[in-house]
């Protein structure tokens, strides 16, 4: 795959032009009432599928998952929040599971420690206990039934 002749080279740009190309707050025009936007409708949607929010899959406070369940043991998509590992929570992305919900998908929104409190490497590491923890919730178990670490 080539790079277009006329895009910015990343590796010749200083560290603070790389931060402004991520800085999506900078970059997209009215990017704070999208984003208002957004935690309003999960607020909404959350309270219409809140029986199954803030599962604890680790020791950190924000080690849990939301379990949007669409149908009884029906396939689930993980969804992992955005922020470049910094910023934003999973419950401003709930409104992304309507979409798959409609076709009876069930979502689980992936809540994480955010750097520098955690690497990338600590939040993989975590993998484990949440895979199984949607796996269970996922085919119908409940949390008091599911092991997962302290």
């Amino acid at each position: 795959m080539t790079t277009p002749s006329d895009s910015p080279d990343w590796r010749n740009m200083s560290q603070q032009e790389r931060d402004l190309g991520l800085n999506n707050g900078v970059a997209v025009a009215g990017s704070a009432d999208i984003v208002a936007g957004w935690e309003r409708l999960s607020l909404e949607m959350r309270a219409r599928y809140s029986g199954h929010l803030d599962l604890r899959y680790g020791p950190r406070e924000r080690n849990r998952i939301d379990f949007l369940k669409a149908r009884e043991k029906g396939p689930t998509l993980l969804f992992i929040h955005g922020g470049y590992w910094q910023t934003r929570a999973k419950e401003i992305f709930t409104v992304f599971a309507g979409g798959p919900m409609a076709h009876g998908v069930n979502v689980a929104l992936i809540g994480y420690t955010l750097a520098p409190d955690a690497t990338v490497r600590m939040v993989r590491r975590r993998a484990s206990d949440r895979d199984g923890a949607v796996a269970s919730e996922s085919q119908g178990g409940n949390r008091d039934q599911r092991h997962l670490r302290p």
